[in-house]
């Protein structure tokens, strides 16, 4: 099984990229980005294709894969604009995904967000619901589009607002029942291994952290 990863970089990517190295059944792994990860050619299966993704080959060998894994994302403060922000968790997950698609690759799967709308108010889910939509549109046989919830686990970036959050949520999560389990907040090592073992949708499929899918 031949797998492509945009974002390996991250705390979710890194965590997908190590449960993609211990798959025996995963004989190549290509790893798109600007940077290659630390300890990746420690492995003779993960080749890194550096890359910018304003400007991806129309027909790159990383794109003819089985599977395509998208962990592209940032926050506005750490893009430093608006403008910036979106570059990344609109223009460059469309562009690889775009990539894969023209290649024939069936599977993909694409970080998103709880609560990702394009008719939301927020700029930040807005993006994500778009980003979403046009995702959708490139009919994929085979789409998974991840929503969880504030993201736990070992983060290089410190994020005041996220860390007391995080902090806080025994309590507020407590609030929220039902359907609104879903933002309550998610390991990011759950969310790896739900994108590594999940097989592949039928059509469209939205995973929800709490809730089953």
């Amino acid at each position: 099984m031949r797998v492509t990863l945009a974002g390996a970089t991250g705390m979710v990517g890194g965590l997908l990229l190590q449960a993609l190295r211990d798959d025996p059944l995963v004989k190549e792994i290509h790893l798109v980005g600007r940077r290659a990860p630390d300890g990746a050619g420690k492995d003779a299966r993960v080749r890194f294709h550096q890359a910018d993704f304003a400007h991806l080959p129309t027909d790159a060998p990383w794109a003819r894969v089985e599977h395509g894994y998208c962990c592209l994302g940032t926050t506005i403060r750490a893009a430093g604009s608006k403008e910036a922000f979106r570059a990344v968790d609109h223009d460059a997950v469309l562009a690889f995904a775009s990539a894969l698609r023209r290649a024939g690759t069936l599977d993909f799967r694409s970080v998103s967000s709880v609560g990702a709308d394009p008719n939301a108010r927020s700029f930040y889910l807005r993006v994500k619901g778009e980003t979403e939509r046009e995702l959708t549109a490139m009919n994929f046989p085979h789409l998974t589009l991840f929503r969880p919830g504030l993201l736990r686990g070992p983060r290089a970036e410190f994020r005041l607002g996220e860390r007391v959050a995080l902090a806080t949520s025994p309590l507020w999560q407590l609030f929220l029942p039902g359907k609104a389990r879903r933002y309550r907040p998610t390991r990011a090592a759950g969310l790896a291994a739900a994108m590594h073992t999940l097989p592949p949708a039928d059509g469209v499929r939205i995973w929800h952290d709490h809730l089953s899918t």
